[in-house]
């Protein structure tokens, strides 16, 4: 809905979440792109549509989250088999690979060539005034699934509230359609004792964070984490696992506390010196506003986004790579349906998708049963 109000048109290619179906209907809305770009997409949807324009002009370009991106690809072997172009053709069709940070880049140029390699951190605006806090509460908040730990940041509760039964911890979050069993069998688990508060999905989270002594984030395969980005961005100390991109925005003992180790003694202890000591919270409140006013500007992600996009593309076309081009008529499933040459015209964005078979999970919530 804010893209739509900015003007940003924003659609469903189909209601069908089958890749092919996806890919068809994509491509049949109108002449190809000038580019494609990948943000967290189905990684058989990228396959189909990456060999869809193997012989094209058009620019592709794959945002990588993290790791998992990499680790997505391995779990479609057969797939790719299926379609007979696999993640090697993919990567060297790619013209650009963005990640995320820094960390990222070694592994980036495994796959890709370094001059396809971009790095660019997201960004985060920053709010022109922060109100003073004095609450006690913490919060953790992202996209809701196993990786995130809830079991360890309930234990972390427990061990808090033994020195300060008056504390907790606001939960905010979706989770995805594939994990709402696995919600609903853990929260009264989770809970018990814990003093954790589900408050659902929390769309103005960057300007509801300042009320918070601290984030808490556990996490796994992190990439550029937004989450922590606005709470620093809103003066709200960090308490984070050394994962992925994290270590770059917290700053042990300047912007938060990055903990080496999933540990829940660990990450009491942390809480604890923030909500004991308010001219602490403060300190790296402020750090970490100015740190990423410094490095994780929203302007300066959007102007190197801008300069990506631009560029013309540079890949050749590989003969062994089999051209989706040929065929003519309806497409079915099993086989690689066909496209029309056309010039290219405009930008599209795939919508982002989680599922394994390219369904858009992002307007899905869940809330914890009883």
């Amino acid at each position: 809905d804010r893209l739509r109000r900015a003007g940003v048109p924003v659609y469903r290619p189909c209601a069908s979440r089958n890749a092919f179906d996806v890919a068809e209907a994509f491509l049949a809305a109108g002449a190809l792109p000038q580019v494609l770009c990948f943000w967290n997409a189905d990684p058989r949807l990228k396959l189909v549509l990456a060999k869809f324009l193997a012989h094209t002009r058009v620019r592709i370009v794959d945002v990588s989250p993290g790791p998992a991106m990499y680790e997505e690809l391995d779990a479609i072997a057969e797939f790719q088999q299926s379609i007979a172009f696999d993640s090697a053709d993919y990567f060297a069709r790619l013209d650009a690979l963005v990640v995320k940070y820094s960390g990222g880049l070694a592994q980036a140029r495994t796959h890709v060539a370094a001059d396809r390699v971009a790095l660019i951190p997201n960004g985060v605006a920053s709010p022109s005034a922060v109100r003073a806090r004095k609450s006690r509460e913490l919060v953790a908040a992202g996209r809701i699934a196993p990786t995130k730990h809830l079991e360890l940041l309930a234990d972390a509760m427990r061990r808090v509230r033994d020195a300060r039964p008056e504390s907790r911890l606001d939960v905010a979050g979706r989770a995805e359609p594939h994990h709402h069993d696995w919600l609903d069998r853990a929260w009264t688990k989770l809970n018990r004792g814990a003093g954790i508060n589900w408050v659902g999905a929390l769309p103005d989270f960057p300007a509801q964070v300042s009320r918070y002594a601290a984030l808490m984030l556990a996490s796994q395969q992190q990439g550029c984490p937004n989450t922590s980005l606005e709470a620093l961005a809103a003066g709200v100390p960090v308490i984070a696992n050394d994962d992925g991109g994290t270590r770059e925005q917290v700053i042990d003992g300047e912007t938060g506390f990055l903990v080496p180790r999933l540990d829940a003694r660990l990450y009491a202890e942390r809480a604890l010196c923030l909500l004991d000591d308010a001219t602490l919270r403060t300190r790296l409140g402020e750090n970490g506003r100015e740190h990423v006013r410094r490095n994780f500007s929203l302007a300066s992600m959007r102007e190197r986004y801008a300069a990506l996009f631009q560029e013309k593309s540079t890949y050749a076309a590989n003969p062994k790579v089999p051209s989706a081009t040929s065929r003519k008529g309806p497409s079915h499933h099993g086989e690689t349906p066909g496209t029309r040459e056309a010039p290219p015209s405009s930008i599209h964005r795939l919508p982002a998708t989680a599922a394994a078979d390219g369904a858009n999970a992002i307007s899905s919530e869940s809330v914890p049963g009883p």
